[in-house]
């Protein structure tokens, strides 16, 4: 592409000797339509104590608010930055998470983990002969767990469309190894300018990305990507999201693209920063001799 983008503006290299080309290319090449969009979900068939929540997805330029209704936790999402804060109003404080955090804070639970398993089976070592032998095996099992073969997603098309809120959609079912776990029914209109569709999506890819360098470090199987929260998303935006066979169901229940408030997707003023990898760490659970 031969122009910068930045802070969702188009820098155009024109030259200032162009008075009228500048003036009819300004009219062509506009820069991307930012507009503010607000993505209700409801969710049903969760169970109790709560069988039903609300969230809430606004985007606002560069950044994305995600917030579930009457948590007191909400994320921000800034695209320029690469960065995902967690804010928690109940405690004041807010975590900051880039690709290099989440991994330095594996690397560093790696180290804990390590210990513990030491310390664990010099435990193990006082116990009786059987319940050693029981011990060992559940260890075994769970490095063979770490190390298992991600299974297959894939999507299968329907052909079945539905309306919800007034936008056609269409349903695919998603499948691990084969058997279907998910259906999706994703809009086949635009629901959001291209600019915030392209924000959702680069939340959720954002999201995935921590989850796969966070399993990565930790010497475990990533996920499929395939599986992600991205490609719920990918095919347009997710209008109901269903597990299979029966499950929770989360579906677009409003839209709004009414101008939002800037401070919404600020860090609020006088919270504190949190680095979980900076608390003290939990004694390990040690098996006792019988």
């Amino acid at each position: 592409m031969q122009y910068q983008e930045k802070n969702g503006e188009l820098k155009m290299h024109l030259n200032p000797i162009c008075g009228s080309l500048a003036v009819a290319l300004s009219v062509v090449f506009l820069p991307p339509a930012w507009a503010d969009a607000r993505l209700t979900y409801t969710d049903t068939g969760l169970g109790a104590p709560v069988p039903t929540r609300t969230t809430s997805i606004q985007i606002q330029g560069d950044k994305v608010r995600m917030e579930e209704a009457g948590s007191g936790i909400y994320s921000l999402y800034d695209h320029s930055k690469q960065t995902l804060h967690t804010v928690n109003t109940h405690a004041r404080q807010y975590l900051e998470s880039s690709l290099d955090k989440v991994r330095q804070r594996m690397e560093k639970m790696l180290v804990i983990q390590t210990r513990m398993q030491t310390q664990l089976r010099q435990q193990m070592a006082l116990l009786p002969p059987e319940q050693r032998q029981q011990a060992e095996a559940q260890m075994q099992q769970a490095e063979a767990m770490k190390k298992a073969p991600a299974p297959v997603a894939s999507q299968q098309n329907t052909g079945k469309t539905e309306q919800i809120q007034g936008i056609p959609c269409n349903i695919t079912n998603v499948l691990m190894n084969g058997a279907p776990v998910r259906e999706l029914c994703n809009a086949t209109q635009p629901v959001l300018d291209e600019a915030d569709y392209q924000r959702l999506l680069g939340m959720f890819t954002y999201m995935d990305s921590m989850v796969t360098v966070a399993a990565q470090t930790q010497g475990i199987t990533p996920p499929p990507a395939d599986a992600g929260s991205a490609s719920i998303h990918k095919q347009g935006v997710a209008l109901r999201v269903q597990a299979l066979p029966t499950g929770p169901r989360s579906e677009l229940t409003a839209i709004s693209k009414d101008k939002l408030e800037a401070s919404l997707f600020e860090l609020p003023v006088g919270f504190a920063l949190y680095e979980p990898s900076d608390a003290p760490n939990p004694p390990p659970t040690q098996p006792t001799p019988q």
